[in-house]
């Protein structure tokens, strides 16, 4: 949802990628509200529309997009399918998770469309070369990697409210105090006039999350080997399969 006079922006990426993280960067250090579905759902590629039909994306609406590397993609997302077991259907054992088709769906299974791929790497490859690809000047895309915006938080989202046409709230520039709840209501928001107060909700606690599995140097090589030489550089795998 657009609210009048509050400039939006699109927050998208595979699950686990850090949209959540990067929706709270915004809202809490720049007036805008961050409308995750502006051009279909956050999670998914952008559908093709019909020229003819009603649009069901909004290109007036920027987005950015958060790439984690496909190596912590695939630990993150596992670990997210065993603790919580929703919008995506795959194996539950890590080494035919890495192997098997992996379907995903917004809602239950079975009342929702869904999309699947021939194996989670796959899913990555066709999520991120859709956002990469996007025809200017219908869409204005902008991709920054998870790693990067951890690193230095808040030189990357000075970069990306520049490019999104974001103006910063007074004071310093805050960071989540802990782990973010997941999903559409992960922070309230109290709309005031022109502006919108974002107030984090507590999120699980860390001592209660699952540990993050481990790839065989076999598992590694063959992940390293699916992704999309259109991407490689993007998510900082070089050549020699080094990842940056």
């Amino acid at each position: 949802m657009t609210i009048p006079g509050v400039p939006s922006v699109a927050v998208v990426g595979a699950f686990r990628s850090g949209t959540n993280y990067l929706q709270y960067l915004l809202e809490t250090n720049f007036r805008c509200r961050v409308v995750p579905n502006a051009h279909g759902w956050k999670h998914a590629p952008v559908a093709i529309s019909l020229r003819r039909s009603r649009r069901i994306w909004d290109g007036r609406v920027p987005i950015i997009a958060v790439m984690k590397p496909p190596l912590a993609f695939l630990q993150s997302v596992f670990r997210y399918h065993l603790e919580v077991g929703r919008n995506i259907a795959a194996p539950k054992e890590w080494s035919a998770f890495l192997e098997a088709p992996f379907s995903i769906f917004n809602g239950r299974r079975g009342r929702t469309p869904e999309l699947s791929f021939a194996n989670p790497v796959e899913y990555w490859n066709c999520l991120y070369l859709n956002l990469t690809t996007l025809p200017e000047p219908a869409f204005r895309c902008r991709l920054i990697r998870y790693d990067r915006l951890t690193d230095a938080p808040e030189q990357q989202v000075e970069d990306l409210a520049k490019f999104a046409g974001l103006r910063r709230r007074s004071g310093p520039f805050r960071l989540p105090e802990g782990p973010l709840r997941r999903g559409p209501r992960a922070w309230t928001h109290r709309i005031t006039g022109r502006s919108t107060e974002v107030a984090p909700n507590p999120g699980e606690a860390a001592r209660n999350r699952m540990p993050l599995p481990e790839f065989t140097e076999t598992q590694r090589q063959s992940v390293l080997a699916r992704v999309h030489p259109d991407l490689a550089a993007l998510a900082g795998i070089s050549a020699q399969g080094a990842v940056a």
